[in-house]
């Protein structure tokens, strides 16, 4: 890589955030898989080789399953009120909700809430839905790095709740 930024930044066509990561001078390669067809720019100056598309080995088990509320189609609602969460998950409806602040959200990161949220047809607790919500999005081809951002992008970082999730899933995900 050229002049190095302190973060990398990969946008869509559409000029979206679609991946990032923060950046040491030890730290000059990065793999990054993208799981979408689009044209994407970055903000560095940089060889790019196209490999072979690769699915992140899971280093994790999910626990077992506590429910099957699971549905192919779910039914995705726009709520403007919705606050605290950028979406919810209810089940046994087979709807799930979003809010203003999920669709100011980078796409990985939606994609990795929505499947999160799909987590909790099958989970009752956040950590069992966001082991579930990292296999799923691991598997469609998305990075490590943006499942973790995805968490702590959007989780309030105060709370220990919120920082053990992290850091569980952090250790899952090493």
């Amino acid at each position: 890589m050229g002049n190095i930024p302190p973060r990398f930044i990969v946008l869509d066509s559409n000029k979206d955030l679609y991946y990032y990561r923060d950046l040491t001078k030890n730290n000059r390669k990065i793999k990054v898989n993208i799981a979408k067809g689009d044209t994407f720019t970055i903000n560095a100056e940089a060889n790019i080789f196209v490999g072979t598309f690769k699915k992140t080995e899971l280093n994790f088990d999910l626990p077992p399953i506590e429910k099957n509320f699971y549905r192919q189609n779910f039914k995705y609602v726009f709520n403007p009120s919705l606050e605290g969460t950028p979406a919810r998950n209810f089940y046994k409806s087979g709807v799930i909700e979003f809010g203003k602040n999920f669709l100011a959200l980078p796409f990985p990161i939606r994609v990795f809430i929505l499947c999160h949220e799909i987590g909790h047809s099958f989970y009752h607790d956040e950590h069992s839905a966001d082991l579930f919500a990292c296999k799923l999005y691991l598997e469609q081809g998305y990075n490590k790095t943006m499942a973790l951002h995805s968490l702590t992008d959007v989780l309030n970082n105060d709370s220990n709740r919120n920082k053990e999730r992290i850091f569980k899933i952090l250790k899952a995900l090493k």
